[in-house]
């Protein structure tokens, strides 16, 4: 009986790494591989009405900011919009 090779697939676009053992590797995380992931990306201008939950606030420059999984949020009205890394 003749063994594959493990076979492993990265796909710099998305992050992800497949392996012939059924799992998917997601940022260290191990999920089963019929798992269907979503990564959702904010552009800057994007508006939300909530913070993801687990967001760190930082304040930059006498600025408040919220940040969360490499997004920064700047607070405008009732809403967040999504801005670009403070400099």
């Amino acid at each position: 009986m003749k063994t594959k090779p493990t076979l492993l697939i990265l796909t710099g676009v998305l992050g992800l790494s497949v392996l012939s053992t059924g799992c998917v590797i997601i940022r260290n995380r191990e999920v089963p591989a019929e798992t269907v992931v979503t990564q959702t990306t904010y552009k800057p201008g994007y508006t939300v009405t909530t913070l993801p939950s687990g967001y760190k606030t930082r304040v930059y420059k006498n600025t408040t900011y919220y940040y969360y999984d490499g997004v920064y949020y700047r607070p405008q009205g009732r809403q967040y919009v999504v801005v670009t890394q403070p400099l």
